[in-house]
């Protein structure tokens, strides 16, 4: 017999809780990356692209352009969450 799942009720409704799910591997398209691995993003790469770099456990980055480097207020992905550019 397996045990009843944890559940917590938020005003007049009881909700089932479940573990988050992760991606093994985020493939990213951004607009501009840098030698650090920060990267910045364009027009609608911008909705999703970020939130898929923080439930991956693996970010590979496609760049269309590497640069020395991004000023600190223009990055969107810091470069800690990245592990490949391309």
């Amino acid at each position: 017999m397996t045990s009843p799942k944890p559940s917590r009720k938020f005003g007049d409704k009881t909700y089932l809780l479940e573990k988050a799910s992760y991606g093994d591997y985020a493939l990213i398209k951004c607009y501009q990356a840098d030698r650090k691995g920060n990267l910045r993003f364009r027009k609608t790469s911008r909705n999703f692209n970020g939130d898929a770099v923080g439930a991956a456990k693996v970010t590979i980055a496609e760049a269309e352009a590497i640069v020395d480097e991004i000023p600190p207020e223009k990055v969107h992905v810091p470069g800690i969450m990245v592990d490949r550019v391309f």
